[in-house]
């Protein structure tokens, strides 16, 4: 329901679409609740990881916002050495550029084959430690503990921007690579306190179809039966594409076929050029002003 919404409401297309929705959980998530140990046992000894060590998985987010890549490793590659310990097995799943480096490195850590997909290592995994990348929410199936590694936060929500805040996330949190260590460890020895209730409700609220069916919801979604119909828009809409970086008099006749059509008890939908819009401070007023009563979707990006 959160990814419904996101996608929905959350880009103002809920008055437009015309689609059938289905909340049927992600496939890929199928595997964390039917779990096929024997496959599991394979992957384990492909990686050579003895049965007796516990398996940290770090799984970073590619953040992209270094001048070079390169360099972006470098500091991963640093926060991982800090983490190394021989009490378990330090797996990584990241950014092939990382990833790569790391096989150069006479290291103690794991990288997992790219032909091993990433929801088909999460069951061998006894603790997840990562940032803001969506496997968190996959992980969460599983029940297991969570080690939260974000010292950049507030820099990252400031540029990329967050669904939550940090005061809602349930599970564990560090700032620093040494921090994360420690957890782990203390995770190890005691993984039911790092599951606490506020974790068990989250991923009731957020996780709540994923019960090892969606596969079969999917395919009879999408050629067994008639699903049930989403609540269509109802009324008169109208979609206007239109620029309003620059005022001039154009967008003075955008802005005014807008509020006429609303006065007509339409639905109306501005496009929105989000490159054109930064020409000029003014244009963000007149949007603020015209969310009141119309929908407003951006368009990122160029054109080609």
């Amino acid at each position: 329901e959160h990814t419904r919404y996101t996608q929905i409401e959350g880009h103002s297309i809920d008055k437009i679409v015309t689609a059938n929705c289905l909340i049927s959980g992600y496939p890929r998530n199928d595997q964390l609740i039917n779990i096929d140990h024997s496959k599991n046992a394979n992957i384990r000894q492909g990686l050579g990881i003895p049965d007796t060590k516990p398996v940290v998985l770090f799984a970073p987010t590619y953040r992209g916002s270094w001048n070079s890549p390169a360099l972006e490793a470098e500091y991963l590659i640093e926060q991982l050495k800090k983490m190394i310990d021989p009490s378990y097995v330090l797996l990584f799943r990241g950014h092939h550029l990382v990833e790569k480096q790391l096989l150069a490195l006479d290291l103690p850590v794991k990288v997992a084959p790219q032909a091993i997909d990433t929801n088909s290592l999460l069951p061998i995994v006894d603790i997840l430690i990562s940032d803001y990348s969506s496997i968190i929410m996959d992980y969460l199936v599983l029940e297991r503990p969570i080690v939260h590694y974000i010292p950049d936060w507030d820099d990252y929500k400031t540029t990329r921007g967050l669904y939550f805040e940090r005061k809602d996330l349930p599970w564990h949190q560090c700032d620093t690579a040494e921090a994360v260590k420690v957890a782990v460890i203390n995770a190890i020895e005691n993984p039911h306190s790092f599951i606490n209730e506020k974790q068990s409700e989250f991923a009731e609220q957020y996780c709540k179809a994923e019960d090892g069916n969606a596969t079969r919801r999917v395919i009879d979604f999408f050629f067994n039966t008639s699903p049930e119909q989403q609540a269509r828009p109802k009324g008169k809409r109208a979609i206007i594409r239109t620029a309003l970086g620059t005022i001039n008099g154009v967008a003075s006749s955008a802005i005014s076929l807008a509020n006429n059509l609303v006065s007509q008890d339409y639905d109306v939908t501005l496009l929105l050029d989000s490159v054109e819009l930064k020409k000029e401070e003014a244009g963000f007023d007149i949007i603020r002003k015209l969310e009141e009563s119309v929908n407003v979707v951006f368009r990122t990006g160029r054109s080609s």
